[in-house]
């Protein structure tokens, strides 16, 4: 095999190492943009489900307010006191009672999206650290100029007539 064959050899395999190195670094790009295409879209679907997330809740606390003035006008009234401050006071007591339990109604809705906002941003992170590190390990191996010049003084001691340029002169002649 002449030096210009082994050469030749050398830039194939590496051309050939450097393709399967880019189709397998285009193949994890693929699957970590799928990953997170794939993370986009659970989160929107966990989103749209805490859209109605407290609806039932809030009629119920609404309808429990309603009754509960009800009967307590009307036990005031059975009492007698239908027409004090005491029905106010009461009616006062059982908007407070419904107000505080919407606002943990609301915080507890609104816990629950700024923890899949929290859980958006930490799966984001982490594909972007992926994505990161994928580009950083992606290399392409140029020839080994070491193992270039190893080659071609191998190949002058062994064949020096087919190095240099046509030169028809043995290696020690050529010094």
């Amino acid at each position: 095999m002449t030096f210009d064959e082994i050469m030749d050899a050398y830039d194939a395999a590496v051309s050939k190492a450097n393709a399967a190195n880019e189709t397998r670094f285009q193949k994890a790009l693929e699957v970590l943009t799928g990953a997170q295409t794939t993370s986009g879209d659970l989160y929107n679907q966990a989103l749209a489900l805490t859209e109605g997330m407290g609806t039932t809740r809030g009629q119920e606390i609404e309808s429990d307010a309603a009754q509960a003035g009800g009967k307590a006008v009307q036990s005031a009234q059975s009492r007698g006191l239908g027409n004090s401050t005491v029905v106010d006071s009461l009616l006062r007591g059982i908007t407070s009672d419904k107000t505080k339990a919407q606002t943990q109604l609301g915080e507890a809705v609104n816990t629950s999206k700024a923890n899949l906002l929290t859980q958006k941003a930490g799966a984001n992170t982490s594909l972007a650290a992926l994505l990161a590190k994928l580009y950083e390990s992606k290399s392409d191996n140029a020839p080994d100029t070491a193992l270039y010049a190893n080659l071609a003084q191998q190949a002058a001691q062994s064949t020096p007539k087919k190095i240099f340029l046509g030169y028809a002169k043995p290696w020690s002649e050529m010094i």
